[in-house]
């Protein structure tokens, strides 16, 4: 799905997933496997202003969403090489 989304871009409009301004909004995230998925699609150097400013998401059962908001952090936390969590890090709301 990832893969198709980025093709989609290029083709259709010459940008990719790592671009700036390229938002992107899954509004049933479920428990985050296309977030985390599309992380692993993203240069990593242009990984923390998207994770902070275009990666939006939206779950409405409860334990979803904390599964969700665990392994979307994690996903990040791993691609960027962090180990532990830091105050510094952008608040998700999923």
């Amino acid at each position: 799905m990832v893969r198709s989304v980025e093709e989609v871009l290029k083709a259709e409009f010459g940008r990719s997933l790592s671009d700036k301004g390229v938002h992107v909004l899954d509004p049933f995230v479920g428990t985050g496997n296309f977030i985390t998925r599309l992380m692993k699609e993203i240069r990593t150097s242009s990984l923390p202003s998207k994770y902070k400013e275009e990666l939006h998401c939206n779950e409405i059962m409860l334990l979803p969403y904390y599964i969700a908001s665990m392994n979307i952090e994690h996903a990040y936390l791993d691609a960027v090489g962090n180990t532990s969590p830091s105050r510094d890090l952008p608040r998700r709301y999923v």
